[in-house]
């Protein structure tokens, strides 16, 4: 009988606390920082050639920001597996959303330059620009100033 109720505990099916999820979701945020910062510099030392609409620069580019997506896509998928704090989904939400929706906008802006295609790519970036804005905001609202701080460099 004892062990049965030592096996149970009520504290591990309530979720962290919010300072517990701020300080895993930081250190993420804080490794995709240092892997994704370069890379960003990278594409902005490219902007011009984007621009100019160069199929060739484009396809320069496109490596960069393909590795740009994967290293975002690792860190939204190692957030979204974070537990979360009890009644903290809709505010987590509010930086995840659009933090997904940058990726799935990095991914397709990278298939357009490997093709050559400059002009949707810029598009597509524009949008990640809003995006990135927006889940910079929430990100920081939240407590997670890593998160907010690695997409500021792209809004």
């Amino acid at each position: 009988m004892l062990l049965l109720v030592g096996c149970g505990s009520s504290s591990s099916s309530s979720g962290p606390t919010k300072a517990q999820y701020v300080a895993k979701a930081d250190a993420i945020c804080s490794a995709a920082g240092a892997k994704t910062a370069p890379l960003i510099s990278k594409l902005v030392a490219g902007g011009a050639s984007l621009a100019s609409g160069s199929a060739s620069g484009a396809r320069e580019l496109a490596p960069v920001l393909a590795k740009l997506h994967d290293e975002a896509a690792a860190s939204l998928a190692q957030l979204r597996a974070l537990k979360q704090p009890k009644g903290e989904a809709a505010k987590i939400e509010s930086y995840l959303s659009p933090l997904t929706n940058v990726v799935a906008a990095a991914g397709q802006a990278a298939a357009s330059l490997r093709a050559g295609q400059a002009a949707p790519a810029l598009g597509l970036l524009g949008q990640v620009q809003s995006d990135a804005q927006q889940a910079t905001s929430a990100a920081q609202a939240y407590g997670v100033a890593p998160c907010g701080s690695v997409l500021s460099a792209l809004g």
